[in-house]
């Protein structure tokens, strides 16, 4: 990774009436939009001007320190207990 370049990671969910995001490395970085696209511009533009008020009052910025694991589940396998529980 450079030491120029960050990425950090935005989590969406749906509310009422749109979506919700934030940064799970920066708590202040939230968001709120439409759509989810809306939500995701928000919360960048929350973390660019974080990070730039960071970098005028010459404060470290931080690494990312999230790593996100998505595992899949075959529901056809939940199916197939649940059949022979019965």
């Amino acid at each position: 990774m450079s030491k120029y370049v960050r990425t950090y990671t935005v989590v969406l969910e749906p509310i009422t009436g749109g979506w919700r995001g934030y940064c799970l490395e920066l708590p202040n970085c939230i968001g709120q939009g439409v759509g989810k696209i809306g939500a995701y511009k928000a919360v960048k533009e929350k973390i660019r001007a974080h990070l730039f008020d960071r970098l005028l009052r010459k404060q470290k910025i931080p690494n990312p320190q999230v790593a996100v694991k998505q595992p899949r589940f075959d529901l056809r396998d939940f199916t197939k207990r649940v059949t022979t529980l019965r």
